[in-house]
């Protein structure tokens, strides 16, 4: 799943916090990351998953846009 931010430098903040908790990251342009899970049992589980886990990104950073740039 791809996630986007505007503000460039939290991403590497954002990258760390996916990857702190098990997730494969690849940064894929200037403020772009692929986030993936790939030992979820199920696509949607995938998505559940990291769906959450902006959540709590977000949360500790309010200030801060995250978008889901695709799925």
């Amino acid at each position: 799943m791809r996630l986007g931010t505007g503000d460039l430098t939290l991403l590497d903040d954002l990258r760390t916090h996916f990857e702190r908790s098990g997730f494969v990251v690849e940064k894929t342009g200037d403020a772009d990351l692929d986030v993936r899970r790939p030992d979820a049992p199920s696509p949607d589980q995938e998505t559940r998953e990291i769906e959450l886990h902006l959540q709590v990104w977000r949360i500790m950073h309010a200030s801060i846009r995250v978008e889901l740039v695709d799925q």
